[in-house]
């Protein structure tokens, strides 16, 4: 063995038994009623939206104290924001209910809020870690920005 091998942690490299089993099955369909990966995805939607909803309506209630020019733009620029996310979060609960799903409210913890869910019986939950809501959050904005630059863009030539 050499010197690089016996100093690298990572030299002898092993996979627990359980981990290559659950490594195995990645790509196996879902039991009956366990929700598939795009479902898990529209839940976790399920709840950034009503988050990102709350964020958008303080900092248009901060806009009201503003004396800028530019006011009344800002103030357009959230409504819209604040609409797309409404309009998303209204497509999202009537897809989750054609596909049987129900989302409960999420417990907090310093960490990490837990969400129970119901899945065509199936009932299970997911964690989503702050830090995850923080940066998913950042992106959605993101993608809604895009959009309105978009369609101002489009709308102005």
């Amino acid at each position: 063995m050499s010197h690089q091998a016996k100093s690298d942690p990572w030299a002898t490299r092993f996979v627990l038994k359980e981990h290559a089993e659950e490594y195995g099955r990645r790509n196996d369909p879902p039991a009956a009623g366990q929700p598939a990966v795009e479902e898990l995805i529209l839940m976790r939607d399920y709840t950034l939206l009503p988050h990102m909803l709350t964020i958008i309506q303080k900092n248009l209630d901060d806009l009201r104290f503003y004396k800028g020019v530019l006011r009344d733009f800002y103030t357009a620029a959230g409504e819209y924001v604040a609409q797309r996310i409404s309009q998303d979060l209204y497509e999202l609960r009537r897809e989750l209910s054609r596909r049987s799903i129900r989302v409960g409210s999420g417990e907090q913890d310093d960490i990490v809020i837990k969400y129970m869910y119901k899945c065509r019986g199936y009932t299970g939950s997911f964690d989503i870690t702050r830090e995850e809501t923080r940066a998913q959050i950042g992106v959605r904005f993101g993608r809604y920005v895009d959009e309105l630059m978009k369609r101002m863009r489009g709308e102005s030539k």
